[in-house]
């Protein structure tokens, strides 16, 4: 399972990495010997794709299988990006998660990438659609309702970062955890 989150909606992504995880390891999502994460901008990693080949042949003695999931992969070099693709044309049987915040339809990785796995796309709502995307996903995610006049607030406090309205809002319920719902 090869799977690449190409956008700028943290929010969104990070869910789909923790829906991941669960698809991959099951019970073992939480177990630090099942998975890896590899954040690409590390400076300290002397090569991004060759840790990634590294991880996603390797199994922990305490551990099945092993999923890895790559942060920040558009910072790695043109030329990990370049090996990285050589070894996913093989289509390796490995649990690996790539998180882009942009890579090019035209790259070789991207459509290596669309061979051997799946692709999805998560954008920013745009500026004017972030009430209705506040109004209706805020209530799915926190399990409690929101006033309209607060998503529009919010919407035009915090502007389209997803992550960080939601980062709001948990910041309000630690605050309040008992509150029945969101208000302005």
């Amino acid at each position: 399972m090869i799977l690449a989150l190409i956008g700028k909606d943290q929010f969104s992504k990070d869910k789909q990495v923790d829906k991941f995880l669960t698809d991959a390891l099951g019970d073992r999502k939480n177990d630090p010997l099942s998975k890896q994460i590899v954040y690409a901008s590390d400076t300290n990693i002397p090569s991004v794709a060759g840790l990634i080949m590294e991880s996603c042949g390797a199994v922990s003695m305490f551990a099945p299988e092993q999923a890895v999931v790559v942060r920040n992969a558009d910072a790695m070099k043109a030329d990990e990006s370049k090996a990285l693709a050589r070894w996913l044309k093989d289509a390796p049987d490995c649990k690996l998660l790539l998180d882009f915040d942009e890579l090019r339809a035209t790259s070789e990785l991207y459509k290596i990438l669309q061979k051997v796995g799946k692709i999805e796309k998560y954008e920013e709502p745009k500026q004017y659609k972030m009430q209705e995307w506040i109004a209706s996903n805020v209530p799915a995610h926190f399990g409690k309702p929101i006033e309209p006049a607060a998503s529009q607030y919010l919407a035009d406090a915090l502007g389209t970062d997803t992550k960080l309205v939601c980062e709001e809002l948990e910041k309000v319920l630690t605050y309040d955890p008992d509150c029945a719902k969101f208000t302005y």
